[in-house]
């Protein structure tokens, strides 16, 4: 019989409205882990941000980061797996950013550290996602002159910030037409913020998570009929086509939840750590 494997996303799902993992969650994922259960995130933030928000939550597995772009291990960081934007086209994506007037976040990474360039703050967005990044004490912050010198690095992701949420649909398009099938491109409002800002992230076509999670399945020795994964939004599509068990909470997009084999309650309600009590 297969070890059951949980993976959850992180907002929208485990975490609260408010973007917090609430101590009733923390606590009873603590329990659940200590009795046994083998539980990670896959999620679009860094390993940064996952260990500021999952601050005493006992995880021992490696997580799927930016959208998994990356297999890293939580506490020291070190990454399992990489999978970056190809150079050639990581130029070309940042030229065609660039021609529309807009300045991307950058992050890399390379054998030593990670990093998130930017250049200038030009609008309420970037200015909210500069500082929450600043108020987590994130240490892959660097501000550069010439942001171009970003692209020495492996590209993981550009997010690109902008009220505009037309333009940036726009840039969509174009890039998904300029490179089809090379790209893995999101759009989305900033949930967490009162100013309107839409983020386009864009990021290598197999940086997705189900190839996280594939990773860590044939890491851990996990079959895939032990797989149940738990999401909100589009970036959760592939890894609910990959799982057997895919539960979807009911704030999700329609979409999720077509793909969902059931429904739970929503984010607000903790609702993933209560499904998993009712489990295992």
């Amino acid at each position: 019989m297969s070890i059951p494997l949980y993976i959850s996303d992180l907002d929208g799902t485990l975490l609260r409205p408010d973007g917090t993992l609430s101590d009733y969650s923390r606590d009873g994922l603590n329990r659940l882990i200590a009795d046994g259960m083998h539980f990670t995130v896959a999620t679009a933030r860094s390993v940064v941000s996952i260990r500021q928000l999952l601050q005493g939550l006992q995880l021992s597995l490696p997580v799927v980061n930016l959208n998994g772009a990356l297999l890293s291990d939580l506490h020291s960081g070190r990454h399992q797996s990489i999978q970056a934007i190809s150079p050639e086209t990581a130029e070309l994506v940042f030229d065609q950013i660039r021609s529309n007037g807009l300045l991307p976040f950058i992050s890399t990474c390379d054998p030593d550290s990670d990093h998130l360039y930017y250049h200038a703050i030009e609008n309420a967005g970037m200015q909210w996602y500069l500082d929450d990044r600043l108020g987590a004490d994130d240490n892959r912050l660097e501000q550069i002159e010439d942001l171009r010198l970003a692209l020495a690095d492996p590209v993981l992701c550009f997010t690109v910030i902008d009220h505009r949420r037309t333009l940036l649909q726009d840039v969509r398009a174009s890039l998904e037409n300029c490179f089809p099938g090379q790209l893995q491109i999101y759009l989305f409002g900033n949930s967490y913020s009162d100013v309107g800002d839409t983020w386009l992230t864009i990021g290598d076509a197999q940086a997705t998570k189900d190839r996280g999670i594939r990773q860590l399945l044939a890491q851990g020795g996990y079959a895939i009929d032990g797989l149940t994964v738990f999401g909100d939004s589009d970036n959760d599509v592939e890894m609910f086509r990959l799982a057997p068990r895919a539960i979807a909470t009911a704030n999700a997009s329609e979409e999720i939840r077509t793909l969902a084999t059931e429904i739970i309650g929503r984010n607000s309600e903790d609702s993933v750590v209560r499904y998993l009590h009712g489990q295992y």
